[in-house]
């Protein structure tokens, strides 16, 4: 994986027919970067920053040429790149505020992972600046810095490397120490890693108080924002879990659904309690898992999030293979992941699933393969609603 000093954008494109863009970066003399999304699919793309004038011109160019070339004439491909309908076709490309941000209804989620090598996500709730949690902790990514919780669903490496990382960052930065929440078997070792650290840099103690704290399947635990954590468990080679977040919310109790609002208002003015509270799960998060964990699932909120954010390790058609000739579907039920044909297999059991992120592309493949074959496989209820995240460059 090319590392540079550059910062990453993950921009997201939508295009409503298959039209392949090849565009550059003038400016740091990069090699020219192949998208090709077929139609209603959405890729998220993180790539070296590039400002959007540097990509908007050769977009314009090329595909006006590929309009030009279907026998259509057109005057102004920009008002394409603007969302509007020119000659049956649209086009509508989005540079997020803050670099690689998906934003989904009131959630921004920053994903950076890579299959083998670094996992974390973040997610602010409600904007920048708002609260800020965290799943795993393979790598620590600037926004991730400000994830005050952190959920880590497994102890392989790239998933819990970054720990002590985050927790110095945090400290450089002046924020106070985070808390993570981790499988019991992990809480020791991971203490026992910061207090080795801490050896090595002499007199300092920072890593040899982290605060890591046991949480197993059936835990919850409050977070800001009128939110809960609850753990649920997942399908890996090794013990493994995800994470369920819920938004609490206040609804009329369901034994005064058939009043009338007067009645409801008197019994109100009386002091009584005409609320409960109830929790709905807006966000799933898997960590590495094999599709049994979707099949038969630990928790019914599981499948009922609105966000659904869950590895893909896998792609390609059913009979592909690895290089000793085994079956890539048969390797990722081995090793507890997921193929991209386990869910194209079962894609009823996401009807329920508002938006469905997939990360943890395997690193051998190419951004262009995963943009080129992906997409194309799922069917078209479930493409509708579903995002790539397509590891690129970070910082």
């Amino acid at each position: 994986m090319h590392r540079t000093s550059s910062a990453s954008i993950m921009s997201f494109y939508r295009f409503s027919s298959s039209i392949s863009l090849s565009f550059r970066s003038s400016l740091l003399h990069q090699s020219a970067v192949n998208v090709n999304v077929p139609s209603s699919q959405r890729l998220i793309r993180q790539k070296p920053n590039i400002g959007l004038a540097d990509a908007i011109l050769p977009i314009e160019k090329t595909l006006s040429q590929k309009l030009k070339s279907n026998g259509h004439s057109v005057s102004n491909v920009s008002s394409m790149l603007k969302g509007r309908n020119v000659q049956g076709y649209t086009c509508d490309l989005f540079e997020q505020k803050q670099s690689r941000i998906l934003q989904i209804d009131e959630f921004e989620i920053i994903p950076w992972s890579v299959s083998g090598i670094e996992t974390s996500v973040a997610v602010r709730c409600g904007g920048q600046g708002a609260v800020c949690i965290g799943f795993d902790m393979g790598y620590s990514e600037k926004e991730i810095i400000h994830a005050q919780n952190i959920f880590i669903s497994h102890g392989h490496m790239d998933h819990v490397a970054g720990v002590a990382h985050h927790a110095k960052k945090r400290a450089i930065y002046g924020l106070p120490p985070a808390t993570y929440f981790a499988p019991e078997d992990l809480v020791e070792p991971l203490k026992e890693i910061g207090r080795q650290y801490d050896k090595m840099h002499g007199k300092e103690t920072l890593l040899s108080n982290l605060d890591i704290r046991p949480f197993n399947e059936g835990d919850k635990v409050d977070i800001p924002g009128k939110r809960l954590v609850k753990a649920f468990r997942t399908t890996h080679r090794v013990q493994s879990q995800g994470y369920l977040v819920y938004e609490k919310v206040k609804r009329l109790r369901n034994d005064l659904k058939d009043l009338s609002s007067e009645d409801i208002k008197k019994r109100r003015d009386l002091g009584e309690t005409v609320t409960e509270e109830n929790y709905i799960p807006v966000i799933a998060y898997t960590g590495d898992t094999s599709i049994d964990t979707f099949l038969d699932p630990p928790h019914p909120d599981v499948l009922k999030a609105r966000i659904m954010i869950t590895e893909c390790t896998y792609v390609g058609g059913p009979h592909g293979r690895d290089t000793q000739g085994r079956l890539l579907v048969d390797k990722a039920h081995e090793r507890g992941h997921i193929h991209i044909q386990d869910i194209v297999n079962n894609h009823e059991v996401f009807k329920n699933i508002d938006s469905l992120l997939l990360i943890h592309f395997s690193g051998k493949y190419s951004s262009h393969f995963i943009g080129e074959n992906v997409p194309k496989l799922l069917p078209n209820g479930l493409a509708d609603k579903t995002y790539f995240c397509i590891p690129g460059h970070r910082e």
